[in-house]
C-alpha cells in the first residue's frame, strides 16, 4: 500500500484529482497492481490525453494525446484483466463555439488500449446522449460501464469472460440497462457526476455515491445484484 498524505492508494483504486499536467486537467487517476500511475485527461483544445507513469518515477514515461475531436471533455477509465486499459469519454453531438457547453447533447464513446496506453483501438459509441460516465472493475473481474442518460443512470455489465471491452463473445454491443431502486423503479438522479466502487470483500455489494433528483446533496447506495441492477440506499 503506497500513502500520500491522506489518501490511501491501493491496486486498482480510482481518485478524482483536479491538478494541471503539461497545461492541461488530469481528470482521473488509476494504480494499478504494479503500482504504475495512468492518469486520463484533457488538453486545452478539449481533446483527452493518457499519461503513464511507471512505479516510484516522478517523470511521465509517456504521454499521448488519445483523441482529436476538439470537444471530448470528462475522461474515466479502469484496468481489466489481461492489463486492457479501458477509457470512456463525452463527445459533443453538434461542434458548437463553447465546446464545455452543458446544455448541448453529448455521446459516451469508449476506446481500448492493449499496449499500456501506448497507443488506443477505434473510438465506439457506448451510450447515445450520455454524459458523466464512470467506470469500475469488480472483485470478480467484471467490469461495470455507466452513464446519465435523460435523468437516470444507463449501465452496461460485462463478465470477465464476456468478449473484448464492451462487446460480448460475437462482438455484438451488450445491452444497456437503467440503474433502479428497490421497487424497480428508474432511479432519478440530478446532471451531475457520479461513481461507484466495488467493495473490497469478495461477494460484498458494489457501493454508489450519487445525486438524486431535487436533492441538494449526494447521498450513497449499495447494490448485491449480480448484475447490479437493483440499489438501495444506506447513508
Amino acid at each position: 500500500m503506497a500513502t500520500r498524505g491522506s489518501i490511501q492508494l491501493r491496486p486498482h483504486d480510482r481518485v478524482r484529482v483536479g491538478v494541471g499536467v503539461a497545461g492541461s486537467s488530469a481528470d482521473w487517476i488509476v494504480i494499478d497492481e504494479l503500482f504504475n500511475m495512468h492518469i486520463a485527461g484533457h488538453t486545452g483544445n478539449h481533446s483527452i490525453f493518457y499519461t503513464f507513469y511507471e512505479a516510484w518515477h516522478f517523470q511521465p514515461a509517456y504521454r499521448n494525446v488519445v483523441t482529436k475531436d476538439n470537444t471530448d471533455l470528462e475522461p474515466r477509465m479502469a484496468i481489466w484483466h489481461h492489463s486492457q486499459i479501458v477509457l470512456l469519454f463525452t463527445r459533443m453531438q453538434v461542434k458548437t463555439d463553447d465546446p464545455t457547453d452543458p446544455d448541448k447533447p453529448r455521446d459516451v464513446f469508449r476506446i481500448v488500449s492493449h499496449s499500456d496506453g501506448r497507443t488506443f483501438g477505434p473510438e465506439t459509441k457506448m451510450f447515445d446522449s450520455g454524459k458523466h460516465p464512470t467506470i469500475a472493475t469488480g472483485r470478480a473481474y467484471e467490469i461495470l460501464y455507466a452513464a446519465y442518460v435523460d435523468g437516470a443512470i444507463q449501465a452496461v455489465h460485462q463478465e470477465y469472460d464476456g468478449g473484448k471491452p464492451g462487446l460480448d463473445t460475437d462482438d455484438n454491443p451488450l445491452p444497456t440497462y437503467n440503474f433502479q431502486d428497490s421497487n424497480g423503479v428508474d432511479l432519478e438522479v440530478e446532471d451531475d457526476t457520479f461513481h461507484f466502487q466495488a467493495s473490497a470483500t469478495p461477494g460484498a455489494p458494489w457501493i454508489m455515491i450519487v445525486r438524486i433528483k431535487d436533492e441538494a446533496t449526494a447521498s450513497f447506495w449499495r447494490s448485491t445484484g449480480h448484475p447490479p441492477t437493483t440499489w438501495v440506499r444506506f447513508a
